[in-house]
């Protein structure tokens, strides 16, 4: 569906390619209570918006039968939860790794060679290594690149 920048949209309108949208169109025509869903529009921007629709059936005693409604944007609160769940799994995915583990990969998402962490932390080089090898595979993750992503992303949940 695509949604304009008018506060005049036509309700109509926004269920126009959307299954969700017309069923909840369709079942506010048959019920006396409300419905709602959330739906997915193109915004004119090609941005895509969350919209929650919530309707009722009117009656009307000189016309026929009207729908009233309540459109509401709830995009950012859908980024904001969508945020929250991957920082909680990614953090989830980092409680399994040891404590001496969990130094390690801090040193690494640092940027700290192997020497280096090694020295730090009073270990041997191969150590680290081994430690390495370990958060790999324990996370399922192929690069440093992901380790960092990872660490940051569940960095978000501690704040």
């Amino acid at each position: 569906s695509s949604l304009g920048a008018t506060p005049s949209e036509n309700l109509c309108a926004l269920s126009v390619g959307d299954a969700n949208a017309t069923r909840l169109l369709e079942q506010a025509l048959r019920s006396e209570t409300p419905q709602e869903c959330e739906i997915e529009v193109l915004g004119k921007n090609g941005a895509t918006r969350c919209l929650r629709l919530s309707i009722i059936r009117v009656n009307c005693p000189v016309a026929s039968d009207r729908i009233d409604g309540l459109v509401e944007d709830v995009t950012e609160r859908k980024r904001s939860e969508a945020m929250h769940r991957d920082s909680l799994d990614a953090a989830a995915k980092i409680d399994v790794l040891s404590p001496r583990e969990e130094q390690v990969m801090g040193e690494v998402v640092q940027g700290n060679a192997n020497k280096v962490i090694a020295r730090r932390l009073g270990i041997s080089e191969k150590t680290v290594e081994k430690h390495r090898s370990n958060i790999m595979k324990k996370l399922r993750i192929r690069s440093v690149a992901e380790l960092v992503r990872l660490a940051l992303v569940a960095k978000k949940t501690s704040r």
